[in-house]
């Protein structure tokens, strides 16, 4: 079964709406979604597309989206700095992060 990971929906002559499932909301439960309206072609509300599910999946901003900055690290030092750095950068990254949380 796959899974719709976007829409785009046609508003009108070169209008399109686009909508990103972003999360739910921490207290009430209720879905939330990045929605834009994109002016032009098709093939312009795709590449929108495009980027904001790039920009979701890297944990960067989106209106609505809300993570804490412990979360927001955790995410970082995984995704962006554990690749970039060697062994011991990446642990004396991680020690101070941590060391930070306990204050």
């Amino acid at each position: 079964m796959s899974r719709r990971l976007g829409q785009i929906v046609n508003r009108g002559r070169r209008s399109w709406l686009v909508r990103v499932f972003i999360g739910r909301d921490r207290e009430t439960r209720r879905r939330r979604y990045h929605n834009r309206t994109v002016h032009g072609t098709a093939r312009r509300a795709q590449e929108y597309l495009t980027k904001i599910l790039r920009e979701r999946d890297l944990g960067r901003g989106l209106e609505g989206s809300e993570i804490t900055l412990g979360e927001f690290l955790d995410r970082w030092l995984e995704t962006a700095a554990k690749p970039r750095l060697r062994d011991k950068s990446y642990r004396s990254y991680e020690s101070l992060l941590r060391r930070m949380r306990c204050q």
